[in-house]
């Protein structure tokens, strides 16, 4: 079934922000799951949570300052 066919639920399809947006949201909670499977499958070290802690905050920081896929 297609949507455009039917008009009392085209409503329902993403804009081009909605498109945006999710992809924004995709890119920041990605690494957070490829890290979460890092660290479930071993014992991590301190060095190694250390440089996930720090990826993922420069990935934050990107993202606030509206800077690399996020301007």
């Amino acid at each position: 079934m297609r949507v455009r066919t039917h008009a009392e639920i085209e409503m329902l399809l993403p804009t081009e922000e909605n498109w945006t947006q999710l992809t924004q949201m995709e890119t920041v909670l990605k690494p957070f799951g490829e890290y979460t499977n890092v660290v479930s499958k071993d014992m991590p070290t301190i060095a190694d949570s250390l440089a996930i802690y720090w990826g993922l905050d420069d990935l934050l920081s990107d993202m606030r300052a509206a800077q690399g896929d996020f301007h």
